[in-house]
């Protein structure tokens, strides 16, 4: 049989091709592997992929709400931002995305963010209010961000108002060594019809790609938690918050802040850390939180002394000595 152009059929040289040599089930057998026992099996089998597996479909959605390609944030374990009366849903049923992930663990439940940005500065808030924070740790000097991207004022006595829906108010500036400085803020939210809350903001300004001094890091863990217990005392319904802690684009000197104070916290409480652990844990709710290595060294320095300062550890121990040659 001629083909178009003269050209003749293909004449296979080698007998049966790749593809037929493969054994195929048939029709029949297809049918019975995924019917009762066998469907029940392809389901499992999907559900644990889907278990494993990490997914960006809001950090897709969204670009033009995250800072950096790096800080990519995971469905899994994402903030996610509702709606708690008919106005708010009425302007934000479709905003649900803000780049922030929530890690809950024994050692203490933290939110890893980005710093906000102009367009997300409602939203910020939204996650403040709805997760009731009452602590924010900021690593990065506030006078580097643009004027519309500050989510508060230095000035004691000023005010800020976000999208005439927000009030923020500065009550008071306290200054510790000069760099660490903490921050009282009353929020009102005109669409709640809650009381105006209050916030504190724990300013300690880090370099992104260098470890801080494992001394400034502990005095920044030690103003936290000092913090963190006198609202305690005066507020109801905090023993859950988590510790909002965001540098700029919210993983490296963020995750290093975070995996020191659950370290301290396990030394604390048990006498005992498991650094690894910590930051695996760290690195599969926030993506690229262990990139660095500088940080993951930084936060085994502070725990170190930290363990040191509360007499786990004595300045003779010969294997300290060989750990601080590694570190």
């Amino acid at each position: 049989m001629a083909l178009k152009g003269g050209s003749r059929p293909h004449k296979r040289r080698h007998g049966m091709s790749a593809q037929a040599k493969i054994h195929a089930e048939t029709i029949a057998e297809f049918i019975m592997n995924n019917c009762n026992c066998g469907q029940s099996r392809m389901y499992a089998e999907h559900d644990m992929l889907m278990k494993t597996e990490k997914h960006v479909t809001l950090y897709n959605q969204f670009p033009t709400k995250n800072r950096m390609w790096s800080s990519v944030c995971f469905d899994e374990n994402a903030v996610e931002l509702k709606t708690n009366n008919k106005k708010e849903e009425k302007l934000d049923h479709d905003n649900t995305y803000i780049n922030a992930n929530i890690l809950e663990s024994p050692l203490g439940n933290f939110v890893l963010a980005q710093a906000p940005m102009a367009n997300t500065l409602v939203e910020w808030y939204r996650m403040i209010w709805q997760l009731k924070i009452s602590i924010i740790v900021c690593l990065l000097d506030p006078m580097q961000l643009p004027t519309s991207e500050r989510y508060f004022q230095l000035k004691e006595g000023s005010h800020l108002k976000i999208k005439h829906r927000f009030y923020i108010r500065t009550i008071s500036v306290r200054e510790d060594d000069g760099l660490l400085v903490n921050y009282q803020l009353r929020i009102t939210n005109k669409l709640s019809t809650d009381k105006s809350r209050t916030v504190y903001v724990i300013v300690r300004p880090t370099k992104p790609d260098c470890p801080i001094e494992p001394r400034k890091q502990l005095n920044l863990v030690a103003e936290v938690w000092a913090t963190e217990t006198a609202s305690l005392s005066m507020e109801e319904d905090r023993d859950t918050s988590p510790i909002l802690v965001h540098g700029f684009a919210g993983i490296g000197r963020t995750a290093a802040f975070v995996a020191t104070t659950m370290l301290c916290k396990s030394l604390q409480l048990h006498g005992v850390m498991s650094p690894v652990e910590v930051w695996t844990r760290l690195n599969d709710v926030r993506h690229n939180s262990a990139r660095e290595r500088i940080h993951f060294i930084s936060s085994i320095e502070c725990a170190l002394l930290f363990a040191y300062d509360i007499g786990l550890l004595t300045p003779n121990i010969k294997q300290l000595n060989e750990v601080n040659k590694v570190l």
